[in-house]
């Protein structure tokens, strides 16, 4: 083909492809185009060392790991990793050492969150906290990275956003599932009042030995957090009164079972249950 008529037939193409680009822009096509964005940072790949634990450690996350989700991008990540860390931290002795750390440092990113601190604020938190105790901390499953990853930290997050207003409109006391669900502790720290209380309670401790969990009152502008003893502490509210709130629910089992036990305890009805990312088939719900 001569040269004069090979540049004329690229040009041509090109020509075509501007008038097919303008075409969509307009929404031509049958879709306007104009207004969708470029790849958000939820669709960027996760780390190296993220997805080398995940693929070929067992899911196993070390410090190293932790501090690589700290990242605006991964929103209460860290902040979870950093929680269960503690929770299954070595301090030894009879536990006291370990309830004070965790109680601390949810006292702090608490109060970050409170006085307008942002993900990268509550992250220099996880980051402090793991310098001060890291001959403590040792290796957990950060599995809930890659499912929420998949689902989308957009969607975690608006999800925990809009339960985190319900239930502050309906006057209730949300009572989160540790520790998953302090993936979303930001939004539900922002709703709250003078005279709010909300909870956190780990499933895997109910028993009679009590000690299973924290309350956080905002009372006069400031936080108090404490931590049960036993179930009169837990149980100063009517069980209407309360929300169970997980993150996900594949089978329903670890609610149910918490509820069951409430209801054991209490004797006075059932506890509303809600989880924000439902996994379980409808109709098994």
């Amino acid at each position: 083909m001569p040269e004069v008529q090979q540049q004329d037939w690229l040009n041509g193409i090109v020509s075509v492809l501007k008038r097919i680009r303008g075409a969509l822009e307009k929404g031509i096509l049958g879709h306007d185009f104009t207004n969708v964005q470029s790849s958000s940072e939820d669709d960027a790949i996760l780390p190296a060392t993220i997805r080398y634990a995940l693929s070929y450690n067992e899911s196993v996350f070390t410090k190293e790991e932790v501090l690589d989700v700290a990242r605006d991008r991964y929103r209460g990540m860290a902040t979870y990793f950093l929680f269960k860390m503690l929770a299954n931290s070595a301090f030894g002795g009879d536990g006291c050492e370990k309830q004070r750390a965790f109680q601390e440092v949810l006292q702090n990113i608490v109060d970050c969150i409170y006085s307008g601190g942002s993900y990268q604020q509550m992250n220099a938190e996880v980051r402090r906290a793991i310098a001060t105790y890291d001959k403590h901390l040792g290796d957990i499953k950060g599995t809930k990275i890659a499912q929420v990853h998949r689902i989308g930290h957009d969607t975690y997050e608006n999800g925990f956003i809009e339960l985190a207003q319900e239930l502050k409109q309906r006057g209730k006391v949300p009572v989160l599932l540790a520790y998953a669900t302090l993936l979303g502790l930001k939004p539900f720290i922002e709703v709250m009042e003078d005279g709010d209380e909300l909870m956190i309670i780990d499933p895997n401790r109910l028993g009679p030995e009590g000690g299973f969990g924290y309350r956080i009152a905002l009372e006069s502008g400031g936080f108090e957090i404490t931590h049960f003893f036993n179930y009169d502490d837990f149980l100063r509210h009517d069980l209407s009164d309360i929300v169970l709130v997980d993150d996900t629910r594949h089978t329903g089992s670890t609610i149910n079972s918490i509820q069951g036990f409430l209801d054991t305890v209490a004797g006075n009805g059932g506890v509303e249950a809600r989880v924000v990312v439902d996994l379980l088939p409808k109709s098994m719900r």
